[in-house]
């Protein structure tokens, strides 16, 4: 005979209270040196920028890539010159490769098979490539935000001087 005993009552932790903010969040600190420091507050020391030494040349992966993923390898090196550390970005672009690797294997099945859970799972493949190729400083926004590039429109005039350079 089983005796029914009452459920034990849940009791919810309480969360230790946070400070409310009024007004919107406060800047990094890097935001405010960009601005000029508008606020005229007190900033600490800017710290020494390291320099990235520059890649001269297409470093080897340190382990074996798949055509695809090889040739994302090449194209990333000679891009990212300007930006990308063979010590420190080596091995995010070599997860990114193996990525784009079993994302071309995948989208084979895909087209061949089209089930629905490995469709899903190309998606999912897809978002993590995106997320490695921000992670590098591959989207125009990331660029603009490590400072290596900043997009511009062209001006009509601009346009014009092109074309009747072009004709001439």
């Amino acid at each position: 005979m089983t005796e029914n005993k009452p459920a034990a009552k849940k009791v919810a932790a309480k969360r230790p209270a946070r400070p409310r903010r009024n007004g919107p969040a406060p800047l990094p600190v890097e935001q405010h040196r960009a601005r000029g420091n508008p606020s005229k507050k007190k900033l600490p020391d800017a710290p020494a920028e390291a320099a990235i030494p520059q890649v001269t040349e297409t470093p080897e992966p340190p382990r074996p890539l798949g055509t695809e993923g090889r040739a994302l390898w090449d194209r990333a090196w000679k891009a990212g010159r300007r930006w990308l550390s063979a010590d420190g970005d080596a091995d995010i672009l070599l997860l990114l490769c193996e990525a784009m690797d079993e994302r071309a294997a995948l989208r084979k099945v895909v087209l061949d098979e089209g089930d629905w859970r490995q469709r899903s799972a190309l998606r999912a493949l897809e978002k993590q490539v995106i997320d490695k190729l921000q992670l590098l400083g591959f989207t125009p926004s990331d660029r603009g935000r490590l400072g290596v590039a900043e997009v511009q429109q062209k001006s009509e005039l601009d346009q014009y001087r092109e074309r009747t350079r072009g004709s001439a």
